[in-house]
């Protein structure tokens, strides 16, 4: 079915919408140090365009473009046992940034231990007897605030990165393998029974729940880390389910990996085989290498995932993505999440950062994704300037210099939500995720001059002028090629006759 955005009509003098969009305002220059960085990347994410835009017909499916409520995760990772007034002064804010950009779907992580009441008896515990009650109390009031304003929830749960929480590693320590997933298991069927998301995630990053073991309990994380033990633990979480009786249910259960974890063709096809109902894609580093003439191509293998899951009859969804900025000689032997972290405060990575985005929602509509899920939202709302930055990092190690960073993004985010102040970033993200047909924009920079402007994600539209509504036969305009993370554009000069502008969907 052929598909037609609004028609404009222009006048010599009319105007219509002049406003600010995402992609239009000036870019911050790239620092000397980022440069080969951020070419590196853009070829990567230009080359992967191209192939959503061979393979996607422009056709717009109903894939869900949610956002990690990201102060939520882990009840602010512990600070809910402590804090009674955590969700209002901390969450909520977020939440209301949040649903201002138009998001109805959103994820918060709870990972083991945080609802594990034996935890809490522990010597590690947090706030012990209270510590438990709080979080439950936190994500109760949580979930029931999000069901009174509608929206849709994403839960996963792994467990908890001891970098941010680092007394957890004692707590893994003292766990033997069946007493580590009978825990998970018991927490899983607390949030399908008493939270009740619309989708569960048991595990979406095998690699990543094996690391954060690894610190405490070493010989844990080595009998995690083989496919099928893994695999045959995920088994065990949904037998449970079932016996609980909370396999029938309006929950959908799924578990998956990230692309880039090791072994990815055989947990991919063994987690195609288990009975879940969705398989979930986690997309940071997007590099395309060769290592021992092997070809790694972290973005393509999303499209590898989403046939997978589809061949087995399972839904697909994305429950985190962001860009990492990542070099290729650091994947063999990468910083620390930390630094990753430190490095996307800058402001300067936002056209890559839409252009990501651009890119995830293509794939959620060209593959039919239930989701698509961007993870680091408070970009939505505020970057750091590189300049400014550099005085309070200077002789730093990079880890410090990250949780400088992390923490002056952090006040810039909250500064920023206080006065409803929203990114290039968040805005992209608002336009992209629009389900209406795109809209043609009509604003008149100059005397005589009219530009034209329309969201990238219709790649596959034309844009057509007539001087006759009704004329079978419109001519095509010359639109120029589109900068990186900024909308299409095209400018005409104004005339003294009515003439007409569309945006046709072949």
């Amino acid at each position: 079915m052929k598909k037609l955005a609004p028609v404009l009509a222009r006048f010599v003098f009319s105007l219509i919408g002049l406003g600010f969009f995402p992609g239009l305002s000036a870019r911050a220059q790239v620092p000397a140090e980022f440069t080969n960085l951020y070419q590196v990347m853009e070829a990567d994410l230009t080359n992967f365009e191209a192939t959503l835009d061979a393979g996607w017909n422009g056709t717009k499916t109903n894939c869900q473009f949610a956002s990690v409520l990201l102060p939520a995760t882990d009840g602010g990772e512990g600070a809910a046992a402590t804090n009674p007034n955590y969700l209002k002064n901390a969450v909520l804010p977020f939440l209301a940034g949040l649903t201002n950009l138009g998001i109805r779907t959103v994820k918060f992580s709870i990972d083991f231990p945080t609802l594990y009441q034996p935890y809490y008896n522990s010597s590690s515990g947090l706030n012990n007897p209270a510590g438990y009650t709080n979080m439950l109390d936190f994500f109760t009031n949580l979930v029931g605030v999000l069901r009174q304003q509608g929206l849709k929830i994403i839960i996963p749960t792994q467990n908890v990165f001891p970098i941010e929480q680092p007394a957890i590693s004692n707590y893994y320590s003292s766990l033997t393998f069946a007493q580590y997933t009978n825990g998970r298991s018991e927490m899983i069927q607390l949030i399908a029974g008493v939270l009740k998301p619309d989708y569960l995630m048991m595990q979406s990053e095998p690699i990543t729940e094996v690391d954060n073991l690894a610190g405490g309990n070493p010989a844990l994380a080595n009998d995690l880390n083989d496919p099928v033990t893994d695999t045959n633990m995920l088994m065990g979480f949904l037998n449970d389910l079932q016996k609980a009786g909370l396999r029938n249910t309006n929950v959908l259960i799924g578990a998956g990996m990230g692309t880039w974890q090791p072994d990815f063709d055989t947990y991919v096809t063994n987690f195609v085989n288990l009975p879940i109902d969705i398989l979930d894609v986690h997309v940071y580093p997007i590099n395309t290498t060769t290592n021992s003439d092997v070809v790694q191509d972290f973005l393509g293998r999303i499209l590898t995932m989403a046939d997978a899951a589809h061949s087995h009859g399972m839904k697909v969804g994305m429950g985190e993505c962001w860009l990492q900025k990542e070099y290729n000689d650091e994947l063999a032997n990468p910083p620390s999440q930390l630094v990753f972290q430190g490095r996307n405060t800058y402001s300067f990575w936002s056209p890559l950062d839409e252009e990501f985005l651009l890119c995830m929602v293509k794939v959620g509509y060209y593959k039919q994704f239930e989701f698509i899920d961007p993870f680091w939202t408070d970009y939505y709302f505020a970057y750091l300037d590189y300049t400014n930055e550099q005085t309070a990092i200077s002789g730093l190690s990079p880890n410090t210099a990250a949780g400088v960073l992390n923490s002056n993004e952090n006040a810039a985010v909250y500064m920023a939500l206080g006065v409803g102040a929203v990114t290039n970033t968040g805005l992209a993200f608002q336009e992209y995720s629009q389900a209406n047909p795109p809209l043609l924009r009509l604003t008149q920079p100059n005397q005589g001059i009219l530009d034209l402007t329309w969201t990238p994600v219709a790649d596959h539209y034309v844009v057509e002028q007539s001087y006759n509504l009704r004329a079978p036969i419109w001519t095509s305009l010359t639109v120029p090629s589109r900068t990186l993370g900024a909308d299409y554009s095209a400018t005409v000069e104004t005339t003294n006759n009515v003439e007409y502008f569309r945006l046709r969907l072949p």
